[in-house]
């Protein structure tokens, strides 16, 4: 999803993920990561930012501690961007949406020129978004009605238009500024929810790229590099003794190496761009057939098309 979509922020829920598991073995290196891990290695919340976007985690109070992540993303015109992941577990009551919706409403008032974004799987498919109102009766009407007040008191919409897991909608992406949502479309899942993709104006600061140097050792020529070696330590000896000053001798040497790497190692300059091994030709072809058959099938709604979806995710996931 990574490799294909390159999305510059990730929000995700029921993560799985426990505190001796390294974010390193799940992201690459371009992504600073935000979590906030069960104990029980269950649930859990995450964003994932790039590393071209500054960035900071918010904290929340201990008495509002729920399945919920915020942090603030810097941009241009020195306000900022309020990123918040949320999750409500099945099973959770009504002091669970209280404490959840307390902590939205909190940073919201303290950060009312901000852009907000909140995303996430809240298991409420009981909210009829085109209304805000609670049309069903699946979970309680105070738990319904507790996050629609909350959307309401933040002045947020929804624009998440479409059902993310089977003809419920139960992931969100709610906003204070609509307006600076270009596209908001399903993309294929990785669980048994679609993706939810969002495509902004919001600008984000981006710190000035950094490139390093990268030798490429394969290809340097030795021989010349250890006979070059031996004329710099038969200059050294003739130009210092004992009574030399050390840091001299030691900028001599470092400064002569160097030249010397420099003259017979090619190199190339770091790219910024992320490439995992593993994504080779034959799964980027099949990542492309998943997502025409996704969308195929969700706009047929055919049983066919949904079954050949289905065997192509499958194969995708085999491969890799």
């Amino acid at each position: 999803m990574i490799d294909t979509s390159n999305p510059e922020i990730i929000l995700g829920t029921e993560t799985w993920l426990r505190p001796d598991i390294l974010s390193s073995e799940i992201f690459p290196p371009q992504y600073s990561v935000y979590r906030k891990d069960r104990t029980d290695g269950y649930g859990g919340v995450l964003i994932a930012v790039r590393d071209i976007i500054i960035s900071e985690e918010l904290h929340i109070p201990i008495q509002w501690d729920t399945e919920s992540l915020y942090i603030r993303v810097t941009t241009p015109d020195s306000k900022s961007i309020i990123v918040g992941c949320l999750y409500r577990p099945p099973s959770s009551d009504i002091t669970y949406m209280d404490k959840m919706s307390n902590t939205a409403e909190e940073i919201f008032k303290e950060n009312k020129s901000s852009i907000l974004w909140l995303g996430g799987d809240l298991n409420l498919p009981d909210i009829d978004w085109t209304s805000n109102s609670v049309s069903g009766n699946q979970y309680s009407t105070q738990i319904n009605n507790r996050f629609v007040d909350m959307v309401n008191n933040c002045c947020l919409d929804q624009v998440v238009t479409f059902p993310t897991r089977g003809s419920a909608t139960l992931d969100i992406f709610l906003t204070n500024r609509p307006s600076l949502v270009n596209r908001c479309e399903p993309i294929p899942g990785i669980g048994d929810h679609d993706i939810v993709f969002i495509d902004s104006n919001a600008i984000a600061m981006h710190p000035k790229p950094t490139q390093r140097k990268i030798y490429i050792w394969k290809r340097a020529d030795i021989e010349k590099m250890k006979s070059e070696a031996l004329e710099l330590s038969k200059i050294f000896h003739g130009l210092y003794n004992a009574q030399s000053s050390i840091s001299e001798m030691w900028e001599f040497i470092k400064s002569g190496l160097k030249n010397i790497q420099d003259k017979n190692v090619p190199s190339k300059m770091s790219s910024t761009r992320f490439h995992q091994p593993w994504i080779n030709g034959t799964i980027k072809r099949i990542t492309r057939r998943k997502k025409k058959a996704f969308k195929k099938a969700r706009t047929t709604k055919s049983t066919k098309d949904l079954k050949r979806y289905k065997t192509i995710k499958k194969e995708l996931t085999k491969r890799m």
